[in-house]
């Protein structure tokens, strides 16, 4: 949902002005508030004994997300002067993500197995 909200906002920018942009940014927006009830309880799937341990490793690489994202967008925004290319970057992250997430998760806590 997400990352087709995102691909699709420079052709929906372009057609429809701010307007499409900011429709498009606000469908994005909304299906990213549907992740963290997918991960958190994840979180808690994936070990019994060390749900802290697993929780706080997981809020540091989102942390580093945070830092590193803005970073490389200004970096792709100045070499290549259009929002196109983060866009399109973001969304294939999240669609290699959410790949990898169907591909490895299971419902079974690491403890048990």
């Amino acid at each position: 949902g997400s990352a087709l909200a995102m691909l699709a906002t420079p052709a929906a920018a372009s057609r429809f002005g701010a307007v499409g942009a900011t429709c498009c940014f606000s469908l994005a927006n909304g299906f990213a508030a549907l992740h963290p009830s997918g991960f958190k309880a994840s979180y808690m799937d994936v070990t019994r004994s060390a749900t802290g341990v697993v929780t706080g490793v997981g809020n540091t690489l989102a942390s580093l997300a945070a830092f590193v994202g803005p970073v490389a967008v200004g970096l792709l925004l100045q070499r290549l002067g259009s929002w196109a290319p983060s866009f399109c970057a973001i969304a294939t992250l999240q669609l290699l993500a959410a790949l990898a997430f169907a591909r490895f998760s299971t419902a079974t806590p690491v403890d048990e197995e």
